[in-house]
């Protein structure tokens, strides 16, 4: 039986206008239709409200409403209607024929994605809300931990209930989502949960039962963690952008590279969105990439002479390429001078983005398709029309903020619109296969903002797609169907320099968008607003970048760099991390990577302690670090490829120490080790290549040129290393 007590009947008579006071647009439900439902409320007409319920189902399924007409967050206007009804403890006369379709279609109904819609649907029903947490049940006895938590917060939002907050705080702990557990556990306090709840056949208060929940507790910051080498000990080689298209400048877009497999050998895909490079990092031998190139496109050329960048500095919209299986999918400039279609009928201005994405072969480089020229069905299948110009933003002055985001058959991309006149925001949803548009939202719409410029970005998980406008507004969407879950605003307060992508962790999403102060922690499921842990000092003011997360760690960049756990709050100053806005560092295997003032560091995420400070020739202005297995990619006016020592050796080991060795494998280590500072533990490798080429009249040029290098190198090491100097 239910002991807590029922919702507080919500405020129905004030229906959200189309515009709020910080005009800030959303695609919200009719103002009229929510003026009758607050009526027929008023009356207790349970036909009328009953008769809405199903129309907002069928004709307005992806409009938004607010649960709270005080409250910042919107959810889909049936899932609000649900709240409603559920508050207005509607007599089971009333419902009883609702009761009995949702009984029929939760058992005739055999997928369990259809059966859990139908669920969401009648969840203002016993039986529906019932089905609900049935399935959450079944999710969690079969191991599907996501689906029960998604099911059963749902369900909390309708009918908080002992045993429902109970199920969902042991699925958190089963998951090792502690800080989700954290936050639930603030909200029983908050909202004065209490009740009684069977622990293995013994009745126990909820909130002891809660007090039991407890994570393991956070050991001392001094054991460090099993975790290969740092990735940086070993320069691969260089590729540089100044022959593609103009000089990379401080303010031009940044670029982030991707690393994925070309059959049995790997392949990194880079580009400044006018050319894209492909490169085989097995043929690097710490200099130029140029032997090292697969394919280029275009061949000759690139498809423009210039890059665009901003006088007012970072952020710009990014360019940068995704590989997903032989695929690999890129964000460039379009063509042409300007966006064919900017500003039509209106005023044009200066700003301009990477506006197309193409699609190439990874191993031959061929183009699949482009949404610069791509062409649709128009009216009649004989009709031709260009992509882009069907969907919503296709005649404005639009570009893709970020690279774009393959997952499975589906590409995402996040589009912004120019910020001196339209100022809006979309996601697009491509099929991977032939770039058709399968789903655009619109996420939302603001004012111009001529003082800066604000790029949103998003993330993505397991259906879960996460958007940040960074215009007061954060939404998540299906990413099946792109519809609009839930959506929060938020007052705009400044506008941070730097763009960081939001970060989902378990049934939490952390924030940090670039028109607000402090992070935002919202819930995956329902987007309501948790509180983040007190964190002492100005932890915030001094902060520019997310970086990211390490376990229950977040990384923050800036004027003082820092790790926040999300626990607890507990503070720890990364010390000589002092990075600009334009250095996006990264996480990966244990370590944290920082550029800092032409200086690479690098920390251990389990210790924070620093461990390395290697001279950098990234530098620290637009620098985009990206791990990619045993490589790190670096992104400046260069592209740098790095690897650890570890790693090195061990994908040379079979060459080198077979039986002859491959003396070209040999001396590729030999260059590689001698590139990164270590010509005595390369003297043995040159040597070990003479070894075979000596043997060889073929290879006779070879070795006479390799007899002088041995001779050079030990020359080198037999000198007396120079006097340290004095500080």
């Amino acid at each position: 039986m239910r002991t807590l007590p029922g919702l507080a009947l919500l405020a129905l008579l004030s229906a959200p206008s189309q515009e709020d006071g910080d005009r800030l647009y959303i695609d919200q439900a009719p103002e009229e239709f929510l003026k009758r439902w607050d009526t027929a409320a008023l009356a207790r007409d349970w036909r009328k409200l009953l008769e809405l319920h199903t129309v907002a189902h069928e004709s307005f399924p992806t409009r938004l409403a607010r649960p709270d007409p005080e409250g910042r967050r919107w959810l889909r206007l049936p899932a609000v209607l649900n709240l409603r009804l559920s508050a207005l403890e509607m007599p089971d006369s009333a419902r009883e024929t609702y009761e009995a379709v949702a009984r029929d279609l939760v058992a005739t109904l055999q997928d369990a994605e259809a059966r859990r819609r139908a669920a969401e649907r009648y969840a203002f029903t016993r039986t529906g809300l019932s089905a609900l947490e049935a399935l959450g049940a079944q999710d969690f006895d079969e191991g599907r931990l996501r689906e029960a938590i998604r099911a059963w917060s749902r369900a909390l939002e309708i009918a908080p209930s002992p045993e429902l907050v109970a199920r969902l705080a042991n699925a958190h702990a089963a998951s090792g989502d502690f800080p989700a557990l954290s936050a639930l556990k603030a909200r029983a306090r908050l909202e004065n949960w209490k009740g009684q709840v069977s622990v293995k056949g013994r009745p126990s208060s909820l909130g002891d039962f809660l007090d039991s929940i407890a994570p393991p507790p956070a050991g001392p910051l001094q054991k460090p963690a099993a975790a290969p080498q740092a990735l940086c000990e070993v320069p691969l080689g260089r590729h540089e952008f100044r022959n593609e298209g103009g000089t990379w400048v401080r303010n031009s877009p940044w670029s982030v590279p991707a690393a994925g497999r070309n059959g049995e050998r790997e392949i990194v895909i880079v580009t400044n969105g006018t050319k894209v490079s492909a490169i085989d990092p097995a043929r690097a031998s710490g200099g130029a990439l140029t032997e090292a190139l697969e394919w280029q496109f275009p061949r000759e050329g690139q498809v423009r002479s210039y890059i665009p960048s901003t006088r007012s500095g970072p952020p710009y919209p990014s360019v940068g390429a995704a590989i997903s299986g032989r695929r690999a999918f890129v964000s460039m400039f379009t063509q042409g001078w300007q966006n064919r279609h900017k500003q039509v009928g209106r005023r044009p201005d200066s700003f301009e983005g990477p506006a197309a994405i193409r699609a190439f072969d990874v191993g031959t480089g061929e183009l699949l398709w482009d949404t610069e020229t791509l062409e649709v069905p128009g009216v009649t299948e004989e009709q031709k029309v260009p992509l882009m110009d069907g969907l919503p933003f296709g005649r404005c002055n639009f570009c893709f903020a970020a690279p774009p985001l393959p997952r499975g058959d589906r590409v995402y991309a996040i589009v912004m619109t120019s910020p001196l006149t339209e100022r809006e925001c979309f996601m697009l949803c491509l099929d991977a296969a032939t770039g058709r548009a399968l789903w655009c939202t619109a996420v939302s719409s603001a004012p111009p903002f001529k003082d800066n410029m604000a790029v949103p970005s998003f993330a993505e998980e397991d259906g879960t797609i996460i958007v940040q406008t960074s215009m007061g507004v954060m939404a998540a969407l299906d990413a099946a169907t792109g519809t609009i879950e839930w959506l929060v605003k938020y007052v705009p307060v400044g506008l941070r320099r730097s763009v960081s992508a939001p970060v989902i962790r378990g049934s939490l999403v952390y924030a940090l968008p670039q028109d607000r102060e402090e992070p935002l922690v919202l819930d995956r499921w329902t987007g309501r607003e948790e509180e983040f842990p007190k964190v002492d000092g100005d932890v915030w003011t001094r902060t520019q970048q997310l970086v990211g997360r390490a376990g229950d760690w977040l990384v923050l960049s800036g004027a003082r760099s820092h790790a926040v756990r999300v626990t607890d709050g507990e503070t720890v100053e990364l010390l000589e991390a002092d990075a600009s806005p334009g250095a996006r560092g990264a996480i990966a295997e244990g370590r944290l990577y920082l550029p800092v003032r032409g200086t690479l560091m690098v920390y251990d995420t389990s210790t924070w302690k620093l461990l390395a400070a290697n001279k950098w020739t990234g530098g620290d202005e637009g620098c985009t670090l990206v791990p990619a297995g045993s490589r790190l990619l670096s992104v400046s006016d260069r592209l740098e490829l790095w690897t650890s020592l570890e790693s090195l050796q061990a994908e040379f080991r079979p060459r080198v120490e077979a039986s002859p060795p491959n003396a070209v494998a040999c001396r590729q280590l030999a260059q590689l080790l001698e590139a990164a500072g270590r010509p005595a533990e390369a003297l043995p490798h040159y040597k070990r290549a003479l070894g075979v080429w000596a043997a060889d009249p073929a290879w006779h040029e070879t070795s006479d040129l390799l007899r002088k290098k041995i001779q050079e190198l030990e020359e080198k090491l037999a000198q007396p290393p120079p006097p340290e100097k004095e500080r």
